[in-house]
């Protein structure tokens, strides 16, 4: 070759090989970069696997339940809805008092699923509780809690906020404070609502509504005899106080709520009894709530909340009645004051804790047979 090609050969040459050298050096840089890359974050995957383990060892649980789990001992004596209801709605003020969650025995809430399915909003307040969750829970008993108010049971229950469940054991309930404070009474409304078709039948087929709407007000008169006459607690119904009750309350609404139309409806348990009632009213139109074997005593809460401006409790330890008057229409409630038999409750019922304060408790005068206000002194 001429000497000047063989020159420009050997140029191109070592510049061929300048530019492999660096493209070699490139990918292994390129390369060790991304190894090194690779290794810091396998290194910070690690190190978080690591950081997620000693988190699961210190936390046995990431979602701990707190469960408030209740023994209904409604269930155990086999008392009525009202009484279920009572305990269930005491239940759940005092979880939310607590920052729990109600729950119940699987052994109670199918038997409340089983038995009141009237109630379908009152249950899902609750979760059910397994044995072994409540075999595994704190247990707390607490007696002589029928009828009175315990502050002690929520003094007691926050001594073991530590606690995930607890599993408390109460009698009853029956007050209106275990809830009042923490529940709202919208709130209490809406878990004792009934189902559609049940409203449907309590709003429409009890009583003809043109019966009902050409009056200006309609006072619910609620009485409970059958049961309570062979009791040895509770007094029933009876018409040396209703008679003239009623009458009183006729004049009341008259006078306090201008009322020029007043209808009596008579709601309870002894059907010939009221129609003796009825007869022996003058001056005011009455008309008889009918019990219907297709449709459940339940549905009469929901003609209170519908049309019951007021209420009139004449066998006022009923637990039945005080529901009916706690979700009425028109939040006027009256109650007799004699509330037991001689000898009956005794102390086991405190009026403070049982009636509301807005309540308004009357008096029999057996002087005069007539029925006044009675102060209330607690």
């Amino acid at each position: 070759f001429p000497v000047l090609v063989m020159s420009r050969f050997k140029a191109a040459y070592g510049a061929a090989s300048m530019l492999q050298l660096l493209l070699v050096l490139l990918i292994t840089v390129f390369i060790v970069t991304m190894v090194s890359i690779s290794v810091v974050n396998q290194s910070e995957l690690d190190s978080l696997r690591q950081q997620q383990i000693q988190s699961k060892r210190s936390l046995p649980h990431l979602t701990p339940r707190r469960l408030l789990i209740g023994h209904l001992s409604s269930v155990n004596f086999k008392s009525g809805l009202a009484n279920h209801v009572f305990e269930l709605i005491s239940l759940i003020g005092i979880a939310r008092s607590l920052g729990r969650k109600p729950a119940l025995p699987s052994s109670h809430y199918d038997h409340f699923l089983e038995d009141h399915r009237d109630l379908p909003h009152l249950l899902e307040a609750f979760e059910r509780s397994d044995e072994q969750e409540v075999k595994g829970s704190q247990n707390k008993h607490f007696e002589e809690t029928l009828l009175r108010y315990h502050q002690s049971i929520q003094d007691e229950l926050e001594k073991h906020e530590e606690e995930e469940r607890i599993h408390v054991q109460v009698f009853h309930l029956q007050s209106f404070k275990y809830f009042s404070s923490s529940l709202s009474r919208e709130e209490v409304l809406s878990l004792l609502e009934l189902p559609h078709k049940l409203k449907h039948k309590a709003a429409w087929h009890l009583l003809y509504r043109d019966q009902l709407n050409t009056h200006d007000h309609r006072l619910c008169v609620h009485s409970r005899r059958r049961d309570f006459l062979f009791s040895k607690q509770h007094a029933a119904s009876n018409e040396l106080f209703t008679l003239p009750a009623i009458e009183f309350m006729v004049d009341y609404v008259r006078s306090h709520f201008n009322a020029t139309s007043p209808l009596n409806i008579m709601i309870g348990d002894d059907a010939e009894w009221q129609a003796d009632i009825v007869k022996s009213i003058y001056g005011t139109s009455s008309l008889l709530l009918p019990s219907n074997s297709s449709i459940p005593a339940v549905a009469s809460w929901h003609f209170a909340r519908m049309y019951c401006d007021s209420v009139l409790l004449t066998a006022s330890s009923s637990t039945f009645g005080w529901w009916l008057a706690y979700q009425a229409k028109g939040k006027h409630v009256f109650y007799n004051s004699i509330y037991s038999k001689p000898g009956g409750f005794g102390r086991s019922l405190d009026p403070d804790d049982y009636f509301p304060h807005d309540w308004t408790a009357l008096e029999f005068d057996p002087s005069t047979s007539t029925v006044g206000i009675r102060e209330r002194f607690f």
